[in-house]
């Protein structure tokens, strides 16, 4: 399993609602649509922060949906509510997992 992690600060002006209903958009239109991915969590951080841990079954299906990702008009529609120069996102390995 892979986790995809990714932050990036908001936008001002953007109200909760317009991020979560663009972030449900690009959920249904496109993630829920790719080959081997699990789940996806949603978080705020500090100062405007926010960011998304995305589970995926392999780093090949991560890397695919990555690489495909901007084609898709949810997804841009999703980060256009980030500051320019402000999305960072790494990928890991999962070595051991605990519920």
């Amino acid at each position: 399993m892979v986790l995809e992690i990714a932050e990036a600060l908001v936008k001002e002006g953007i109200t909760a609602g317009e991020f979560l209903s663009l972030s449900q958009k690009m959920q249904d239109e496109f993630l829920a649509k790719q080959e081997g991915f699990i789940s996806r969590d949603l978080f705020r951080g500090e100062n405007g922060v926010h960011g998304a841990v995305l589970k995926w079954e392999s780093m090949d299906h991560a890397l695919k949906a990555m690489s495909q990702a901007m084609n898709y008009p949810s997804v841009i529609g999703f980060a256009s509510v980030f500051a320019e120069g402000s999305y960072s996102v790494k990928l890991v390995d999962v070595i051991a997992s605990y519920e």
